[in-house]
């Protein structure tokens, strides 16, 4: 009687191993997957791009220029470091504790002007003053809204009571740019300067910027040069040339950090300056890859198409035809020729 329950247990056991066998291997692969079809095409799909690519801008940079005290005396404030930008408009230097005023003017000061006083350097001066968005005429002749706007920059920088009736030339300190970094402090605080002595020595001006490296296969069209947050037209042969745009590129951090680096190139992006619609295929659909033509089978024809670029496992390309295909055939070996 044992023996025969053995054999029965061991009959049970057999047929529950055998039946837990085949539960195991029918979840392994499920039915609906087993019967699955492999997929031989997929949709084509458009998206917007600007075809950004990481380029060097290499960089031309003018010689070092000085800032000269325009007073005599002993220094009592001078905000100078090196990095440091001085800005038009603001206050930097004092000297014998008389706040002078930053400006940035083509014609430097090098005289008092009174009410009626005429000449270029007036005229600089006015342009100057507008800039900074003082309401006053560019006519070449100081009048009391000149005047005025004078002394309204002055309570800015940090005095608020000026000569009212004339601009003197020692209250000036002139800065070859609107914004300008310095160099190296050839003065501090409590050191004494005649007038003309340099008080700073400031980094040179941005003359020129170029693409190091055109990117090869780039699709065609206008491109602007993004440097950090900052953006400029740039020309067919990758230079920035608009004394605009290298004003702008000089205001980035990513150039401030190459001045005191003494590094002579950085890096950007190029990018289209108006996004062109592209289709997006599966790498797999592309055969007779040459460069960057391919061929891909679009709704059963062979048809050509440029590789414009790629991301996150898609291709992007344009096809040379009027319209794009529905559908492209994945993976396939060889195809038609299709050029």
């Amino acid at each position: 009687m044992k023996t025969g329950l053995a054999a029965l247990g061991g009959i049970v056991v057999a047929a529950l191993g055998a039946g837990a066998g085949v539960a195991f291997s029918a979840s392994a692969t499920p039915a609906s997957l087993a019967s699955a079809a492999p997929v031989g095409s997929v949709p084509v799909t458009e998206r917007q791009l600007t075809d950004p690519r990481t380029v060097e801008i290499a960089l031309t940079v003018g010689g070092d220029t000085s800032v000269s005290s325009p007073a005599s005396g002993l220094v009592t404030t001078w905000s100078c470091a090196a990095g440091l930008e001085l800005v038009s408009g603001q206050g930097s230097l004092s000297v014998d504790g008389v706040q002078t005023l930053n400006l940035a003017t083509t014609v430097p000061l090098w005289r008092d002007l009174e009410l009626g006083t005429t000449g270029p350097d007036v005229t600089a001066l006015q342009t100057e003053l507008a800039r900074l968005g003082q309401s006053v005429p560019v006519d070449g002749t100081v009048g009391s809204a000149t005047l005025d706007a004078t002394v309204d920059l002055f309570a800015i920088a940090g005095d608020p009571a000026p000569d009212r009736d004339v601009i003197r030339a020692a209250r000036v300190l002139w800065l070859p740019g609107e914004t300008v970094t310095v160099s190296t402090c050839d003065s501090s605080t409590g050191g004494v300067v005649s007038a003309g002595d340099p008080v700073a020595t400031l980094t040179g001006g941005l003359t020129g910027a170029v693409v190091a490296r055109l990117p090869v296969g780039a699709v065609p069209g206008a491109r602007n040069l993004e440097i950090d947050d900052l953006t400029v037209p740039v020309g067919d042969e990758g230079r920035v040339t608009s004394p605009e745009a290298l004003a702008t590129i000089s205001g980035s951090d990513s150039f401030l950090q190459a001045v005191r680096g003494a590094e002579s190139s950085i890096q950007g992006r190029l990018a289209l300056a108006e996004p062109v619609t592209v289709s997006s295929v599966p790498p797999g659909s592309l055969y007779d890859l040459d460069g960057q033509a391919a061929c891909v089978l679009g709704d059963g024809i062979p048809t050509a198409v440029q590789v414009v670029g790629s991301e996150l496992g898609q291709t992007f390309v344009t096809f040379e035809t009027p319209t794009s295909p529905s559908l492209v055939a994945l993976s396939p070996e060889t195809g038609p020729a299709c050029r």
